[in-house]
């Protein structure tokens, strides 16, 4: 069992990473989206716990409305937004 000062300890390394342990890349607000996905959203402290969403392409990372430009995001799964497929991409 880990205890909550190792945890937020953890949650505090994070924000040094320029990459993750694992070799995925950890993202800052305002830094432009590459590739369509699910993301981990990594709040600092203890505001609101770890929790995912759907980040598209040409987009850039948004702030946190509580930890502003601390917060952190990280690629779970890439996964194409669908109006950006040839077969479906809305007509102009």
């Amino acid at each position: 069992m880990v205890n909550s000062f190792s945890l937020r300890t953890q949650r505090r390394a994070l924000f040094r990473w320029t990459s993750a342990p694992s070799g995925g890349s950890i993202f800052r607000p305002g830094s432009p989206i590459t590739e369509s996905g699910i993301y981990e959203i990594l709040h600092e402290r203890d505001h609101r716990t770890t929790h995912e969403a759907v980040m598209i392409a040409g987009d850039s990372f948004p702030e946190c409305d509580t930890c502003r430009d601390r917060v952190r995001f990280k690629l779970v799964r890439t996964a194409p937004y669908i109006f950006q497929d040839a077969d479906f991409e809305e007509s102009e």
